[in-house]
């Protein structure tokens, strides 16, 4: 037999009944919505990403833009993280460029993998190329990042 889940009500995250406005084009602000309710709603996704020099972000985000995480109010390069710094090379002159979850085994996509064996550069060999890694970055989504069918759906 399933356990079913208990509503949110019952959870102190939202208090119900709202009152119906008289204006039907009236919106709750979201101060009149939990901290325990938004807290309920936060998700952590781990998305692989690539750590490639900082000067050539822009080239990469353009060559592999169809494979980079796209989500709404969320950036698809940062800077990195304290476990992904490399001893004698300035985190500055790095940054991790994030791919989307959805395609398995991203490491050895078409795009991805002659990065990895440092063919990124055969034009010109760029030494910077050869400090191209894998990584990971972790994504919260949170109550802004939903739309309102997501939130009611939940």
């Amino acid at each position: 037999h399933e356990k079913k889940e208990k509503p949110l009500s019952e959870l102190g995250a939202l208090t119900l009944p709202l009152p119906i406005p008289s204006d039907p084009h009236y919106v709750f602000p979201q101060s009149t919505i939990s901290p325990s309710f938004k807290a309920l709603l936060e998700t952590k996704v781990n998305h692989p990403s690539l750590i490639i020099p900082a000067r050539l972000t822009s080239h990469f985000r353009k060559s592999l833009k169809s494979i980079l995480m796209s989500k709404p109010k969320l950036k698809d390069v940062y800077p990195l993280e304290s476990d992904d710094i490399i001893e004698n090379v300035d985190p500055k002159t790095e940054r991790k460029i994030v791919f989307t979850d959805s395609i398995q085994d991203i490491f050895n996509h078409p795009l991805v993998l002659p990065l990895l064996k440092k063919d990124c550069c055969s034009e010109s060999y760029d030494p910077s190329c050869s400090n191209i890694r894998k990584s990971n970055h972790k994504v919260i989504l949170s109550y802004n990042h939903y739309t309102v069918e997501q939130i009611v759906s939940k």
